[in-house]
């Protein structure tokens, strides 16, 4: 944790570069796109062909990712679990976006969750199926007729169906006017838009391989940045929980580092966080100040499960009064904000009474190699990429059939009106 311009993300430019360099699995996640860009320069030669370079401004080769798309095969509980935290992510996406002073926020959210599990009905469905299912009445209603859930079937026939047409067009205007800001953006179409994932998150993990994510806000919105920094996490989040599977004697390690963490915080990747070590993830997480987590108690669950709590100086009178007792009886209050740039303390165990140490981050000396740059993005376009066919875009209304559902079945329900 510390200030901008203080020697946070120049730290963690030194751990990643030195994991990549040991052979290790990482996993970064950066919100600016500088770091990663950076990173792409010292990844070694040998290791090109690990790199997983996700950009979403690159237009011209849009990797897929499905924020719905199921694991084959998966039945039973284990099917349950993954559409719930699919649900969940997706969720915590939009709740972010949601205003806390929209009216009727919350049964907002309950009508998108419904929907959500709807959608995950449907053979390939995507991000804008939930679209499809509020906003074109023909294909809702091709949907509905058959679905087996009867808790879906008694949200479609008399919760949403019965509810007054005002009330109806607020509620699924509230989150098809949030999808279409995804549907109207070229970089987030492009690769939303896939039926099929073109990474396979297993595989990054299971076989140690680099993945690198720019997600810069600059270029891409804030908006978008969130959506997908989420959306990765989540995967990797499932992707780590399937590992349940591999003795734990087989488990890689895998490294991954998200900076700015409270833009991609959720409640479920938080709590997950107690479960990481024995699925062998390790986490750095970085952010400016406790402060712009807006779940508080976030934080403290945060700080109960991190082994070890490195602070730079920090310009918000509540980060020290949260981190002082943890540097206790070492530290005097004042000594955290008034730290010289590029210094720190670190506690090497949050919870444990040891003294901390302190420390001193210095500028990557080497700047790297724009050809291992240039080759590394060439081979993971080539490799995790699809390149976009030169065409006129159209405006992005989705008009289409109704998908295959997966499930045969067919349930006696009445359709909601149009």
């Amino acid at each position: 944790i510390g200030g901008t311009g203080n020697g946070k993300t120049t730290l963690l430019q030194y751990q990643i570069v030195q994991d990549m360099q040991s052979g290790k699995g990482v996993a970064i996640v950066d919100p600016h796109g500088d770091m990663a860009e950076t990173l792409l320069r010292h990844v070694p030669p040998e290791r090109i062909n690990d790199v997983v370079y996700f950009n979403p401004d690159d237009l011209e080769y849009p990797i897929g990712l499905n924020l719905l798309e199921l694991t084959p095969g998966l039945t039973g509980n284990e099917l349950l679990r993954e559409k719930d935290i699919i649900t969940e992510s997706v969720i915590s996406v939009f709740r972010k976006i949601f205003s806390e002073e929209d009216t009727g926020g919350h049964r907002i959210e309950y009508v998108l969750r419904n929907t959500i599990q709807t959608a995950l009905t449907v053979e390939d469905a995507t991000l804008f199926t939930v679209f499809d299912l509020l906003n074109d009445t023909k294909y809702r209603k091709s949907i509905i007729k058959t679905l087996e859930d009867k808790n879906l079937i008694n949200f479609w026939k008399n919760e949403l169906g019965k509810a007054g047409d005002m009330q109806k067009v607020k509620m699924a205007a509230g989150i098809t006017s949030k999808i279409g800001r995804f549907l109207f953006s070229a970089s987030a179409r492009q690769i939303l838009e896939q039926p099929k994932s073109t990474v396979d998150f297993d595989e990054i993990i299971n076989s140690g391989k680099i993945l690198i994510c720019n997600f810069s806000k600059g270029l891409i919105g804030e908006d978008t940045s969130e959506l997908f920094g989420i959306t990765i996490l989540a995967k990797l989040q499932l992707a780590s929980l399937r590992r349940a599977r591999i003795a734990q004697k087989e488990r890689r390690h895998f490294y991954l580092y998200v900076d700015e963490f409270q833009n991609f915080a959720t409640a479920s990747f938080v709590q997950m966080l107690s479960e990481a070590r024995k699925y062998k993830m390790f986490m750095v997480m970085a952010e400016q100040s406790t402060s712009q987590q807006k779940d508080q108690q976030m934080v403290s669950i945060i700080l109960a499960n991190v082994g070890t709590v490195i602070c730079f100086r920090t310009g918000n009178p509540q980060d020290e009064k949260l981190l002082l007792p943890l540097f206790s009886p070492y530290i005097e209050p004042g000594e955290i904000s008034n730290l010289p740039a590029f210094n720190f303390y670190a506690k090497l165990s949050a919870l444990n009474a040891q003294e901390p140490l302190s420390g001193q981050t210095l500028l990557l000396e080497d700047k790297g190699s724009e050809e291992v740059r240039d080759t590394a993005i060439e081979h993971s376009r080539m490799t995790f990429a699809k390149k976009q066919e030169q065409k006129v875009v159209e405006s992005p209304v989705v008009k289409k059939e109704p998908k295959k559902p997966v499930v045969t079945a067919k349930a006696e329900t009445a359709m909601i009106d149009s």
